[in-house]
């Protein structure tokens, strides 16, 4: 009978630790299956993040190099040599970046003394100020003259 019980016991112990083991197994499992859904995730976000970036670097291809602004709304000139427009724009942010999506409409060229000349046969002069005073371009050769 002491073997019996003796037998009975060992048994019992080694079902204990084999649950213990068990338990352990699962948990690294578990712990595994959360490391890979980690990484997982990384690299989707990652891949994404890429995705953008190389949008955001197609539509960042084309700089804006002078703005223009009035009543009539934006012109803006980019360094890629178009000009693209945005009618009863105010200058704000948004319309800015709207010039980005705008069709191009004319080229231009900078000229030796610093004039644009738009077209063939138009020609802009770039300043600070108008001859009253008034700011009329935002931004000239990349250097911006009014804060948004």
């Amino acid at each position: 009978m002491k073997l019996i019980f003796i037998a009975i016991i060992s048994l019992a112990t080694s079902c204990a630790n084999n649950e213990n083991a068990l338990q352990q197994n699962d948990e690294l499992i578990e712990s595994d299956t959360a490391q890979n859904d980690t990484i997982i995730n990384t690299e989707q976000t990652k891949k994404t993040d890429s995705a953008t970036s190389s949008s955001l670097q197609k539509e960042g291809e084309r700089k804006l190099r002078y703005l223009f602004y009035a009543n009539g709304g934006l012109v803006g000139y980019f360094d890629d040599g178009t000009v693209a427009a945005c009618p009863r724009c105010d200058l704000l942010k948004e319309n800015i970046r709207a010039l980005h999506a705008a069709m191009p409409f004319k080229k231009y060229t900078v000229e030796k003394d610093g004039s644009l000349l738009v077209g063939k046969s138009e020609h802009q002069f770039p300043k600070e100020k108008d001859d009253n005073g008034n700011k009329e371009w935002a931004m000239i050769d990349y250097k911006w003259l009014v804060n948004l």
